[in-house]
């Protein structure tokens, strides 16, 4: 007689019955016909790695899978990261962005060169829609501006050839200054002399006031904020070879 294979439920093996007869389970096997252990189709994997399955044939896939996912948030404060207290540092295009906790390392932002000097820095910013206050009163603008200012103390390294030309600088502005309220002064008190003398001191004191003036707030500049928020200062004044040396900032803007 002729032997047939039939399936064994419990090892998944074939195995051989002659013809007609019954198997342990009961089930007789058909003639001529082999079968083969049932195989569930799954993923092709290459040798030597493993598949696993999700409990959740639902479940959506990890943001580390996504591609569209969004941008990381802000950390809750930016702190130094170790106990070294050195001040979060990043490159955001031109931009130096630092947190407003910690000390810089003894570089120079500027010049991009080791110092021992340092400038303390009050810094203080608001968004420049706010300057449209202006147009209704410059009461109005500077009530919004003390409202929605933000603030940042931070103390820069800077150069001493840096510290010399602001020094020299401010010095010049100040003497310009004094120079142009004098000239203001003595047009209010002359009364000597062709009467045009008067109006020209008053209104050449107040040209010059407004030069000197211009001329001290940004000849004197180090660093200063582009933007300010509760976490992050982002300076502008900043050495392209110094953001070479920083990574990119991380966050959402």
């Amino acid at each position: 007689m002729m032997p047939f294979r039939d399936i064994d439920a419990v090892e998944g093996r074939a195995r051989e019955t002659p013809r007609g007869e019954k198997t342990a389970d009961g089930i007789g096997a058909a003639a001529g016909v082999s079968c083969p252990p049932s195989v569930i189709p799954g993923p092709e994997t290459s040798p030597g790695q493993e598949t696993t399955m999700s409990g959740n044939p639902f479940a959506e896939p990890t943001d580390s899978d996504n591609p569209y996912r969004a941008p990381a948030s802000f950390p809750p404060l930016a702190v130094p990261a170790d106990k070294s207290g050195e001040i979060v540092r990043y490159r955001q295009g031109k931009r130096l962005v630092v947190g407003k906790v910690g000390t810089f390392p003894p570089i120079c932002p500027i010049t991009n060169e080791p110092t021992d000097r340092t400038l303390k820095r009050r810094m203080t910013w608001h968004h420049p829609a706010v300057y449209l206050a202006i147009l209704p009163g410059f009461l109005v603008y500077i009530i919004l501006a003390m409202i929605l200012q933000q603030k940042a103390t931070l103390v820069v390294p800077m150069a001493r050839r840096v510290l010399r030309r602001r020094a020299i600088v401010m010095t010049i502005a100040w003497l310009g200054i004094l120079a142009s309220a004098a000239a203001l002064f003595g047009a209010c008190v002359v009364d000597r002399g062709p009467p045009v003398w008067g109006p020209t001191l008053g209104i050449g004191g107040l040209i010059a006031l407004a030069i000197f003036a211009v001329f001290g707030a940004i000849g004197s500049r180090t660093v200063w904020p582009a933007k300010i928020d509760e976490h992050f200062v982002w300076l502008k004044g900043v050495s392209p070879d110094y953001l070479a040396t920083l990574p990119e900032f991380p966050y959402a803007v």
